[in-house]
């Protein structure tokens, strides 16, 4: 139903980010059924805001092709994990740590209320190993709201139509019953069976034997799959996986507080360090995001190249993000990988004010290189400053009876100080008689001079 392009929204000041860009494909466009679909999960995700769920930030629509931009997520999904691992398994504290946080996610989801403080009642009904991606700073983050209902909306429980991954059904959802969020507990059940046991769970030839198998089979218990099983933790899966919805928790926050009781009792390593360091273990090639390709420019109102390698079938809209702002969605396709990191056509956004930037990650136990450092420039050598022209003889004489003088009261005792200060305003006397008397003898001889001319 959709695209996935990795973007690049430019801004002011040299400012950029790398989102997502999912575009919904000019064939669907037609029908007003799946653009109501689209609209609506870019509309729900877009008011949903929590670490574990990837974020929505603006919608828009160019020439009839609707478009909504989507946090760039640098990651893989849990199912190119649950490949790369081959015969390997992944560790119980891996697996609990992608567990708790899918129960975060999930939690926040379920508990969203409107503005008027009216609960949603949204379930996902597509909780599956391709909608759960693993960052590689270990963060889990749910993504494709494409198919999930809403309770408080009249128009989408009308007809109670069967969506989602036949695989990680649950038993009401497979028999098209009204759902609630003990739907997702049973499909999430289904993911933390897999990734820790190291198998597919339900499995058949056809859509209709899985569904058969989910209706009216039991899910084996994981000890029997796997050797050294924990005990508790196959309580756990269990009880998620019962066929009744009474049987099983009543929210996924009840989940998370028995998966991480489990992690503290059986010592297990369940952060997001750990979650880190096994991916990039897993991919040490993808650990540094793709730089962004120049590439051709694709005709607005025509169907790019399909992506390679999008995370989910495009049929039920993989989630991937695009900017706030952009004013066109014309993609620019190349091989990238995309917000659930897989290699899809690169989108180019042109006048938006939207960031992209996301600097390259160094990969752990390395460091970056040490910069030189560069030489101070030299400076310029100081010059002295020019000495003082030398005194006079008579000031010379002047300033040092002064000094005596200041002297000879610093060391007198309290009843000479009026004698010391008349002495040396005595001496100050001296020292100005001489320019006085001449400056009083030469006004003497002018004045006399004019008396003389009068007379005369």
């Amino acid at each position: 139903m959709a695209e996935v392009f990795l973007a690049q929204v430019s801004g002011i000041e040299g400012f950029e980010k790398q989102v997502v860009l999912k575009r919904m494909l000019p064939r669907f466009a037609r029908h007003q059924g799946f653009v109501q679909m689209f609209l609506d999960e870019a509309r729900l995700a877009a008011s949903l805001h929590h670490p574990n769920i990837c974020q929505v930030f603006d919608i828009g629509a160019q020439v009839g092709n609707y478009y909504f931009a989507m946090e760039y997520v640098h990651g893989k999904d849990v199912r190119q994990v649950f490949r790369r691992v081959h015969d390997r398994l992944i560790p119980f504290g891996a697996a609990i740590a992608i567990g708790i946080g899918a129960c975060q996610g999930l939690h926040y989801a379920h508990c969203k209320s409107d503005s008027h403080g009216n609960p949603l009642g949204i379930v996902h009904r597509d909780v599956s190993p391709a909608n759960l991606l693993v960052t590689y700073d270990g963060c889990v983050k749910l993504v494709d709201f494409g198919v999930a209902k809403l309770t408080a909306s009249n128009r989408a429980t009308r007809v109670q139509a069967i969506k989602g991954k036949v695989a990680y059904m649950s038993p009401e959802q497979c028999r098209g019953k009204p759902l609630d969020r003990r739907s997702d507990i049973f499909s999430l059940g289904i993911v933390l069976w897999e990734v820790t046991v190291g198998q597919r769970l339900f499995q058949g030839r056809t859509d209709i034997e899985i569904f058969q198998k989910i209706v009216d089979e039991d899910a084996p218990c994981p000890t029997k799959r796997r050797a050294n099983y924990p005990r508790p933790l196959a309580r756990i899966v269990r009880r998620c996986l019962a066929r009744k919805a009474d049987d099983r928790y009543d929210t996924v926050q009840d989940v998370q507080r028995d998966l991480e009781a489990f992690a503290r009792e059986q010592r297990l390593e369940c952060s997001s360090l750990a979650l880190a360091d096994l991916m990039v273990e897993l991919f040490p090639e993808a650990a540094t995001p793709p730089p962004m390709a120049p590439a051709r420019r694709l005709a607005v109102g025509t169907e790019a190249p399909p992506a390679r390698g999008v995370t989910g079938p495009q049929a039920q809209g993989s989630s991937s993000p695009v900017a706030r702002g952009t004013s066109s969605p014309v993609a620019q396709s190349t091989s990238s990988p995309v917000a659930q990191s897989t290699s899809s056509p690169v989108a180019q956004s042109t006048s938006s004010p939207v960031a992209q930037g996301t600097s390259s990650p160094t990969p752990r136990g390395t460091h970056p290189p040490l910069r030189p450092s560069t030489p101070s420039p030299e400076r310029a050598p100081t010059l002295p400053a020019p000495a003082p022209p030398a005194p006079t003889e008579s000031q010379a004489r002047a300033r040092s009876q002064t000094k005596d003088a200041a002297a000879d009261s610093d060391q007198s005792d309290p009843g000479q100080v009026n004698d010391k200060s008349n002495a040396l305003t005595h001496t100050r006397s001296q020292a100005l008689g001489p320019g006085v008397l001449a400056a009083a003898g030469a006004a003497l001889g002018v004045a006399l001079g004019v008396i003389a001319f009068l007379f005369w």
